[in-house]
């Protein structure tokens, strides 16, 4: 079986698999539930060319949005007519999420599983995930540009051993 082959059927039912939303402290929860990719994230070859700078998740009009993670809102308003949070994490990273709308105030800690707000309903023209199919929008962007934010969302995979491991007695 090709690397690539065997990469994808390891990290393919992580992807795909729901998660518990059941907040607990320390761990990554799902912004929202049931956790399905639709878009993945696509880094554009250079800064200034287009790509996908963020992941998309089905979601429905006024589901549910929690914090994945704890932090502080930074940012709680409309952005080219879209309502935006944004979320100080670790190390001055910031998380994204649209189309949300929340009630919390820019300054807020938010603990991680706690409600951030609601998916905003999205028209035939808005431009990401209009229409019939919504999405939740999120991104990740670290100091040294926008990277790959379902570490912070969806966690980190656990890879375990199908077979059992062979330990080798070292030669004498």
């Amino acid at each position: 079986m090709p690397v690539e082959a065997m990469i994808v059927s390891i990290l393919l039912p992580w992807l795909a698999a729901p998660l518990d939303p059941t907040p607990v402290p320390g761990r990554v929860h799902p912004p929202v539930v049931p956790v399905r990719v639709v878009t993945p994230y696509r880094p554009p070859p250079e800064p200034w060319e287009p790509g996908h700078r963020g992941i998309d998740l089905v979601a429905r009009a006024g589901q549910q949005v929690r914090a994945p993670v704890e932090g502080r809102v930074a940012f709680a308003g409309d952005v080219a007519g879209r309502p935006v949070v944004t979320l100080t994490i670790a190390s001055g990273r910031r998380l994204t999420f649209e189309p949300v709308r929340t009630e919390r105030a820019e300054g807020a800690r938010i603990s991680a599983g706690a409600l951030l707000g609601h998916l905003a309903p999205t028209g035939p023209d808005s431009g990401h995930c209009g229409g019939p199919h919504p999405c939740l929008h999120v991104g990740l962007r670290t100091v040294d540009g926008y990277r790959d934010p379902r570490p912070f969302v969806l966690g980190s995979p656990v890879l375990k051993p199908t077979a059992p491991i062979l330990r080798m007695r070292s030669p004498r």
